[in-house]
């Protein structure tokens, strides 16, 4: 299944919004490996630049690790600590994370 920030994945695409696919036929767990995605936006198709801007698998206690590392900094660039649960994380909670993470620093 493919997810988006946006309920409308033709927005996603065009905007460069963050996406994630996993196999929702199986329960998400922290390990579960999530493949995360952004199209460039489409405003850079009329330079003649296209394609994904983002292509990583992750998993969410992999995501969880990259967090902690600059926990404070993101918290006071995106406030995940608000909208986050690391508790007992959802594919939401992960995408959200995976967004953070990539505006703050990036994923790879």
């Amino acid at each position: 299944m493919v997810i988006g920030l946006d309920v409308n994945n033709d927005v996603n695409i065009a905007e460069g919004y963050m996406m994630c696919e996993y196999d929702a036929r199986k329960k998400f767990t922290k390990e579960t490996p999530v493949r995360f995605f952004a199209y460039l936006p489409e405003y850079l198709k009329d330079e003649g630049i296209e394609g994904l801007d983002i292509d990583v698998e992750l998993t969410f206690n992999e995501l969880e690790e990259m967090y902690f590392e600059n926990k404070n900094s993101i918290d006071s660039f995106a406030e995940t600590n608000n909208h986050v649960d690391f508790n007992n994380p959802t594919i939401y909670d992960a995408l959200n994370l995976a967004n953070d993470i990539k505006g703050y620093s990036g994923l790879i």
